[in-house]
């Protein structure tokens, strides 16, 4: 909450806001205000687990409008081909911010985009 409040005390030192919530001692690498921001950051943040042959999973959460765009896509490639320890967790609620699914999907199964580049689902 002294995040929240803008108090020195917070994760971000009160600059982040609701917005931009991290605190990498405990292993949360961040919310981000961009629309599937993380899933690059969670890919990165597994491959040097991987790397450094730590015991640990990255774990994304986002929403189905970030299945729309290119850092989804880019994400779920590398941490297929470079064998990372990730987990994407896709929150559908058939909304992407204001826009319903029907406006900004052509497909209702969003699990499809991920099969495409061989994940299990």
């Amino acid at each position: 909450m002294a995040e929240l409040y803008g108090k020195l005390e917070g994760c971000s030192h009160g600059y982040g806001g609701s917005m931009h919530l991290y605190d990498v001692e405990r292993g949360n690498l961040g919310a981000n205000a961009v629309v599937g921001g993380g899933l690059p950051a969670i890919t990165g943040a597994a491959l040097a687990f991987k790397l450094r042959g730590e015991p640990r999973v990255a774990v994304a959460f986002f929403g189905d409008g970030a299945t729309n765009i290119g850092t989804f896509h880019e994400s779920l490639n590398l941490a297929q081909l470079w064998e990372v320890p990730a987990v994407f967790v896709l929150e559908d609620n058939h909304w992407a911010e204001s826009t319903p699914e029907s406006q900004h999907s052509p497909i209702r199964d969003l699990s499809k985009r991920a099969e495409a580049f061989g994940m299990k689902v």
